[in-house]
This record gives C-alpha cells, structure tokens and sequence, in this order.
C-alpha cells in the first residue's frame, strides 16, 4: 500500500503534538513503534516522578522530630529504599558546572551512600540479590543489594529507523544531525528530540516541536534554536 501525505510525524513523543489545528489543512501520518506519548510519559519522567513524591512525603514524615512534631504515619517505615550509587567519577552530574556538581554531590550524599572514584569489577548473586566489588583510591569495597541499576544513559534509534538509507547525517554518537532550525540535510527531512539532541530532556523536546511546527508552516521566515543545558528532579 502506497499513500502520499503532506507530514510524516516517525515517532509519537513530543512529535505527536505537532498536528495541532494549525494543519487542519494537512493530510498527516503518524508511525509509533509503542505507545504514544514517548519515554516521558510512559516509563521516564512521569511514572518516576510518582515514586518521588511518595518518598519525599516519607522522608518528611520520617524527619517531622527535628521541628517538634510528633507525625504518625501507618506504613511509613516500609517505604523508601536505601540506595548506594557508585560512580567512577569524584563528583555527580560530572559535566556540568562546579557549583551545580558540588552541591548535587553534597546533597545525593546526605541521602544516600554514594562511592565517588569507585570502579566495578565483578558482580555476582548474593543471598537473593546481587553483589559488586568495587575498586576505590581507599582500597577494594563491597556492595550488596537486593537489585541492581546500570545507569548507562541511553543512545538514539538512528540504526533501528535506518535513516543513512534517506541520506541523513547522524553524528558519532548516532543522533541526527540538523541546523538550528532543526531541518536535516536532506530538503524535507526534520529530526527533533532524543532523535537529534544530546540533552534528552521532554520539556525541550517539547520546544523543539514548537520550533518545527512554525518553520514547518513559515519555510521562508524559520525561527532558530538556542542552545540550553539543564537538570531536573527525576
């Protein structure tokens, strides 16, 4: 089956916001793999943002002695889990500013045990769980948990899409490379989100899409992107 379409919208993230009533006119397509709404909504920001508030809710029922009130909450000890992050770097959030970096250590490290220059070297099941050893400036460490997370980041689906048959350039690390209005360099092919962009954040996502959607409807008066880091809770 052969159709033809004005817009093509590969993967419903923050790309499913762009039919809005300002393409009415437009005969438009969308192809999702999954579920609509993206990492974000699905298994990302959203769903972890629901199992932060409960522990930070927790936390200050657990901490409510230190101003003089006496908090009882059925439940409260069972919840929240003790955590240890290993990283082989001295600081957390390594690539960002010294200010934001120290502080983010010093803050993750009052609530939580975390080995700073350790480096894992073997991991293996531990009385139902798992254990690490670990390699550190102070000497070998252990650590055992019920589960382990590899926070290895995640990388773009350029190969799975196989966007080098359009002729779309990607960069060494797989995302598609655009200018700063977001247009590829094949005429009509445009790359937004975690496709195109080494910040994998919903919110600018959210803004590149509304950057597409007007240089998609104004092609001779485009509108161009500003570069932006940032960090959010969860």
């Amino acid at each position: 089956m052969t159709a033809t379409y004005d817009l093509v919208i590969v993967g419903a993230g923050s790309g499913n916001m762009l039919p809005g009533e300002e393409f009415s006119g437009w005969r438009i397509a969308v192809a999702e793999a999954e579920r609509f709404g993206g990492t974000c909504l699905n298994r990302g920001c959203i769903p972890s943002k629901m199992l932060v508030y409960t522990a930070d809710v927790a936390r200050i029922a657990q901490q409510a002695g230190r101003f003089g009130l006496d908090v009882t909450w059925a439940g409260a000890e069972s919840l929240g889990t003790r955590v240890t992050i290993v990283t082989r770097g001295t600081h957390l959030l390594s690539q960002h500013d010294t200010d934001i970096r120290d502080r983010f250590t010093q803050e993750y490290r009052q609530r939580f045990d975390v080995r700073l220059g350790a480096t894992p070297e073997r991991v293996s099941a531990a009385g139902g769980g798992v254990r690490l050893d670990l390699a550190t400036p102070a000497g070998p460490q252990q650590v055992e948990a019920e589960v382990l997370l590899v926070a290895t980041g995640r990388i773009p689906n350029s190969d799975r899409l196989d966007v080098a048959a359009t002729g779309v350039e990607t960069d060494s690390h797989g995302h598609v490379r655009t200018d700063d209005t977001y247009a590829t360099n094949v005429p009509g092919i445009w790359a937004l989100g975690d496709l195109a962009n080494h910040y994998q954040l919903k919110h600018m996502a959210n803004a590149e899409e509304r950057l597409v959607s007007y240089n998609l409807l104004h092609p001779g008066q485009p509108r161009h992107a500003a570069p932006a880091r940032a960090v959010t809770r969860g």
